[in-house]
């Protein structure tokens, strides 16, 4: 079978695209939990990564580019060591019972696995983050090395990467569309460079980073962050709050958790050539028992986007 598909030798994929993909791998492997997660080969789990696979075609195909860089997150980070309580609610809700944490661990592996699997495929770019950092972080670091000689867009739906907006676009995964600083600023009228104050203000109810008293997430128009940072708020307690000493000294704790990257990444990420082969495709697909990137219609849909 796997001469019939293989036909003559392939060649190396041509990149002349300036678009780059810059992908949130937890975001999308974790939408492909709840769409094909629950697919097996051999007592395997496989359906994550079939349905990360699923997606990259996709993407591949609406954005007509083949270049992707992959970013996942770390487990403890720096952020933990600023802050104890940092995600401590996400964490705990993981390990609420014994049936979550089983389901947890087995979406860990195959985290895991999707990266090897990226890498079989000739995907030169699958990093996984270092020395306690975060996916966002990592993301963070490409946009802000590639976007003055690419066109790089953010795969994700995490606001917290609205900051990077100007020097990338993002597709919003949920809602499925591309959101720019243009979108940004009509919708919450303030600019990139402000979002990561606004947050501090506020606080990130996702992370659990709690924001100055009385005053909410940044999530929605009439936030009295975004009110301050407008220059809406003339007097009053949220203003009083927010310019208090007390109120300074948790900014500038929150700054330190919500800007990209964190204050402490300095090094120097590579763009890696992708290697692309049909050869590989094959036996990746071959390997997993993806029969349906096996038959001759999508495999060809394949070739015609990455090769």
């Amino acid at each position: 079978m796997l001469r019939r598909l293989l036909g003559e030798k392939s060649k190396v994929a041509k990149q002349g695209s300036k678009t780059i993909l810059i992908i949130d791998g937890n975001a999308l492997c974790h939408m492909a939990k709840y769409t094909t997660g629950g697919l097996t080969y051999m007592g395997e789990p496989t359906g994550i990564i079939f349905g990360l696979l699923k997606r990259i075609l996709g993407l591949a195909r609406r954005f007509k580019t083949n270049r992707f860089v992959f970013c996942w997150d770390a487990g403890v980070t720096y952020r933990h060591v600023d802050f104890p309580d940092y995600k401590r609610k996400r964490w705990d809700q993981k390990m609420m019972d014994a049936q979550t944490k089983a389901e947890h661990e087995l979406m860990v592996v195959q985290l895991i696995n999707s990266r090897y699997y990226l890498k079989a495929m000739g995907f030169g770019n699958a990093h996984h983050c270092y020395h306690y950092y975060e996916g966002d972080d990592l993301i963070a670091m490409f946009v802000n090395k590639l976007f003055k000689k690419y066109s790089p867009i953010i795969v994700s739906s995490d606001n917290d990467l609205y900051q990077l907006l100007g020097k990338a676009d993002m597709y919003h995964l949920h809602k499925k569309k591309i959101f720019t600083s243009v979108d940004l600023r009509k919708q919450f009228g303030i600019s990139p460079t402000s979002w990561a104050l606004a947050k501090a203000i506020g606080g990130c109810n996702g992370d659990g980073v709690p924001g100055i008293k009385g005053i909410a997430d940044a999530k929605k128009p009439t936030s009295k962050a975004l009110a301050y940072i407008r220059g809406e708020l003339k007097k009053g307690k949220i203003l009083d709050r927010i310019n208090s000493i007390e109120g300074a000294a948790i900014q500038c704790r929150n700054l330190q958790l919500v800007e990209l990257p964190h204050r402490t990444c300095g090094k120097t990420l590579i763009l890696r050539r992708d290697t692309f082969t049909k050869r590989k495709f094959i036996e990746v697909f071959d390997n997993l028992y993806f029969k349906s990137f096996l038959e001759d219609k999508k495999l060809k849909e394949w070739e015609d986007l990455f090769l």
